[in-house]
Order: structure tokens, then C-alpha cells, then sequence
């Protein structure tokens, strides 16, 4: 895979959220280094996240792979989806109102964007859900074949909960360890 390709991906080959992320962190990196980054932004960090790091102090971190079981997003689709729990009794909801993330810095915001969540499982469900090819959801691939999603944290995390075996997405960051030869 390669910077900049568009390709079909298994929603659970995505086991990592890029934390922060490079597309608003560090805008044009990507871009300016072709894709191809070398370092170790690819490093594994047990932190547990909300949303993003424009909203959790990740401004001036060190960039790393947040594992998917450690957002707190994923986990409230897991529990309002597959167990039926009220999205109000989960632990990401009540972060959400309390920090108010700019697009949702009201209660009745959050709410709109919960009934977009529920109306996109549902599609993902009935076989309805496309990505829009021309804003797929953003992905990284590090070294060991570790995948982290770098935008479209709702696209994807919908698509992995509702069991989607495949998605389009955009290869954004590459390793530049994984550059061919």
C-alpha cells in the first residue's frame, strides 16, 4: 500500500486510532513528505481517548497508535449497539457534553450527531452504507502491519461494529520503512 492509494479494507484489519492525528496536527505533512513518514509516530500507546487530540491536549505530543479498544467512541457503539445501553449511559456521551468538542458544544448538537450514528448502523445493516469515494476515511499503516485510522473515526468504527467485511478507504501515512526498495 502505498501514500495516496484508495483501497477496499476489511473495517477490522483497523485495530488502531492515530493519536493525534496527522491530518489536524499536522496538516500537510502527509503531503509534504509524499506520505512516506519515517520515526516512531507508529509506536503502540496504551492512552485512552474520547475523540481527538484537538480536544484532549494531543497538540505538541508525540504521535503514536492508540489500540481501538482503548476509544472510548468505539466503545460506546459497542454498548449502545450491541447491548442495547442508552447512549446517555456511556461513558463517551457524558464526555461529550461535559467537553463540548466545537461541532457539538450543545447537548441537542451531541443528540443530531447520535441519531446520524444510529441512521448509519442501520444502513450498514441493510447493505445500504457507501463511503463517498470522495472523502473516504483516512487510514495509517505502520510498521507491523499495524493500521490506525487517522480521519473518518465514525465511518469506520460504525462500519466495524455493524460487521462490514469491506469499506473504502484512503492510505494517508505510510511507514517509510515499508517504502519499497
Amino acid at each position: 500500500m502505498v501514500p495516496g492509494q484508495i483501497v477496499e479494507m476489511d473495517p477490522a484489519a483497523i485495530g488502531f486510532i492515530q493519536f493525534p492525528e496527522w491530518h489536524k496536527v499536522r496538516p500537510g505533512a502527509a503531503v509534504s513528505d509524499q506520505g512516506w513518514i519515517s520515526g516512531d509516530w507508529d509506536a503502540i500507546s496504551e492512552k485512552a481517548c474520547f475523540w481527538g487530540a484537538r480536544y484532549e491536549g494531543g497538540r505538541g505530543q508525540s504521535t503514536a497508535m492508540v489500540p481501538l479498544e482503548n476509544y472510548h467512541f468505539l466503545t460506546a457503539l459497542r454498548e449502545h449497539f450491541h447491548h442495547g445501553k442508552d447512549w446517555r449511559e456511556t461513558a463517551w456521551y457524558a464526555w461529550m457534553v461535559a467537553k463540548g468538542p466545537s461541532r457539538y458544544n450543545a447537548e441537542d448538537k451531541v443528540i443530531r450527531r447520535l441519531r446520524f450514528l444510529d441512521q448509519l448502523y442501520a444502513d450498514c445493516l441493510a447493505g445500504r452504507y457507501r463511503m463517498d469515494a470522495k472523502d473516504p476515511p483516512l487510514v495509517n499503516i505502520g510498521r507491523e502491519g499495524r493500521i490506525a485510522l487517522d480521519d473518518g473515526r465514525h465511518r469506520i468504527c460504525v462500519a466495524k461494529v455493524a460487521g462490514l467485511g469491506r469499506i473504502t478507504v484512503k492510505i494517508n501515512v505510510v511507514h517509510n520503512d515499508l517504502k519499497p526498495k
